[in-house]
């Protein structure tokens, strides 16, 4: 107690000297966060590392702290420091010791919601993918979404301008009304099933883990699991024996036969032990990105200008405006198709597919980090596979199909 009431003192009075006397606030930040290398004010001292390589002697010094998830926060990295301020410009938070923080009296922000819109078109560009792949149809299908917070409502608006029949699983909070809720095991009946829960390993109702063995086999044999939410949902070394299994089994049964891409099929976005996942794996899934479902100019400035706000706001400083730049690529798609009573349900949903996957092709990225990866050789490289892929993503614009 006596140490966070130090730190609240000490974050008093230096929010009194940033305004009386003009003294400034030495941020250390991470350098891909987007638009902050264009953040000029009088009051601050910005200065960029390389968020995986980021130590306690860099922030000893700092009275502000932005991170990306590549950046434990925690003990180890602040005792000692003088930070009053740590801003985190993404959803998930399992990579930050939050309690720690509390107990230290340093405020806290994460930029929850940012690229909500993002990751749903990434689910929905997935199963375009499978509509002009394979000739997957949402039509008639069920889809379950687990998870149903800032990017599992944005996912069901989208899924419920198709065919498909949606179902909500979330006990903790039913925000969502047009929707039957269901318990996680008839989820995992769905056709499809969408996992965006946040990260807990206790409660009543605990994440980790929560696709295991079990889970798997009450799967149906043409399910799809899509995971954009966090790795350790999925027991990664379970699915990797599953789906050993069942390419096994399908190899027996069928002479000449593409495992990943018939009967149930796994998209990951994100993985245990990232940046190096299972290769077995990434070998198994029918689609495989590196953790950048949430990677859009949009979300990127939504993110920055959300935790830079707060931040301004807890030391008194000036807001800065962060704004997609004109310069920017901007990607416009055809309106949406209007069925008429000669076109099928197949030809409207592929007219819809052909438009999300001109914004964004997550099998083009998939191709990517297949091969790079496969070419990485120790955690080095398969860090700067993660990191070269997203650098790479810094045009990607959200859809502008619309869904109402």
């Amino acid at each position: 107690r006596r140490q966070r009431q130090m730190c609240i003192r000490d974050s008093i009075g230096l929010i009194a000297r940033c305004k009386g006397d003009g003294m400034t606030v030495r941020i250390v930040a991470d350098q891909h966060i987007l638009a902050l290398q264009a953040w000029q004010d009088p009051g601050v001292e910005l200065i960029l590392c390389d968020g995986r390589q980021l130590s306690a002697d860099d922030v000893k010094q700092a009275d502000a702290l932005l991170v990306r998830s590549i950046t434990q926060v925690d003990a180890s990295l602040l005792s000692g420091s003088r930070v009053q301020f740590v801003g985190t410009a993404t959803s998930g938070t399992d990579h930050i010791d939050v309690p720690y923080l509390q107990q230290r009296g340093i405020q806290f922000i994460n930029a929850a919601g940012a690229n909500a819109a993002a990751v749903a078109d990434y689910v929905m560009c997935c199963l375009a993918e499978l509509q002009m792949e394979s000739g997957f149809s949402l039509a008639e299908k069920t889809v379950a979404v687990v998870g149903v917070g800032h990017v599992g409502s944005a996912l069901l608006t989208r899924l419920q301008a198709t065919d498909a029949k949606c179902l909500a699983c979330d006990p903790l909070q039913q925000i969502v009304s047009n929707v039957p809720y269901v318990s996680f095991e008839e989820a995992l009946t769905a056709d499809v099933i969408c996992l965006h829960t946040p990260l807990t390993r206790s409660g009543d109702y605990p994440t980790w883990h929560m696709f295991d063995a079990k889970a798997l086999s009450l799967l149906s044999d043409q399910a799809i699991v899509i995971n954009a939410g966090r790795g350790e949902a999925i027991d990664n070394q379970a699915l990797v024996g599953y789906l050993q299994q069942q390419r096994g089994h399908a190899a027996r049964t069928e002479k000449h036969c593409d495992a990943p891409r018939q009967g149930q099929r796994f998209i990951l976005d994100v993985w245990e032990n990232e940046p190096n996942p299972d290769p077995d794996l990434l070998a198994l899934t029918c689609l495989a990105t590196p953790h950048i479902a949430g990677y859009s100019v949009e979300a990127k400035y939504a993110a920055s200008q959300r935790v830079v706000t707060a931040l301004c706001e807890h030391f008194g400083l000036s807001v800065p405006a962060f704004q997609v730049p004109d310069s920017a690529p901007v990607f416009s798609a055809p309106d949406t198709p209007v069925r008429s009573g000669k076109e099928s349900v197949q030809d409207t949903e592929r007219g819809r597919a052909r438009q999300l996957l001109s914004v964004f092709s997550p099998r083009q990225v998939d191709r990517t980090f297949r091969q790079s990866y496969l070419e990485a050789d120790n955690w080095q490289s398969g860090a700067e596979c993660f990191d070269s892929i997203r650098r790479s993503l810094t045009a990607r614009r959200e859809n502008p199909v619309s869904y109402t």
